[in-house]
């Protein structure tokens, strides 16, 4: 009994500062992004052919998001000029009916602390309302968009007019997509900063 109270009484001692409400939001923030990254980690490891490509060579990754947050594609860059590109089609995609604020987008305005009017007048708000809260999502599985873009990546080949012209043909072309078509064009200029 009188090590118990010794123990309750030295916890008590030790009192911890009171946190301000945008110091505990900061903490929340970036657990939040650990664990996004750790779930990203486990994706890619999730396949022991692309965790060891991962391992032995430098790649840039960015996804590709419909407007309402879901993941629906993935563009790569294994090299200088060498772009890939995976995309999940029209037809791969099941409808559910959500709440408008559980939406990925609206989630992120909802953590940003966006005022009500922001989150309401959002493009992807919007949207879930002309579909009666019927939205499609994408059957996107991340191991297998890697590697079809991975593969486009290092089959792709590039002409010297092509590389100094500051065009590039990405080959197979590309579904007339905008989010797609932006990604790739920033993943060019991305590789060509980070791979001199």
């Amino acid at each position: 009994m009188k090590g118990e109270s010794k123990r309750r009484s030295k916890r008590s001692s030790r009192e911890e500062p009171e946190l301000s409400q945008e110091e505990k939001n900061m903490i929340m923030d970036s657990a939040i992004a650990s664990f996004e990254r750790k779930k990203l980690n486990r994706k890619r490891q999730g396949n022991p052919l692309l965790a060891d490509f991962f391992r032995k060579n430098k790649v840039l990754i960015q996804y590709i998001y419909d407007v309402y947050g879901f993941p629906k594609g993935v563009v790569v860059s294994t090299a200088k000029d060498k772009v890939g590109w995976s995309l999940v089609s029209n037809r791969d995609v099941h409808v559910q009916r959500l709440d408008p604020m559980k939406l990925p987008v609206i989630q992120k305005l909802i953590r940003a602390k966006a005022s009500i009017e922001e989150i309401t007048t959002s493009e992807a708000y919007l949207h879930a309302l002309r579909q009666h809260c019927a939205i499609p999502i994408p059957i996107f599985d991340p191991n297998i968009a890697l590697f079809l873009a991975l593969g486009r990546s290092l089959l792709s080949t590039v002409s010297e007019s092509e590389r100094e012209g500051g065009a590039l043909s990405v080959q197979p072309k590309p579904p007339n997509d905008k989010e797609l078509k932006a990604a790739i064009s920033r993943m060019v200029a991305r590789s060509r900063k980070y791979f001199k």
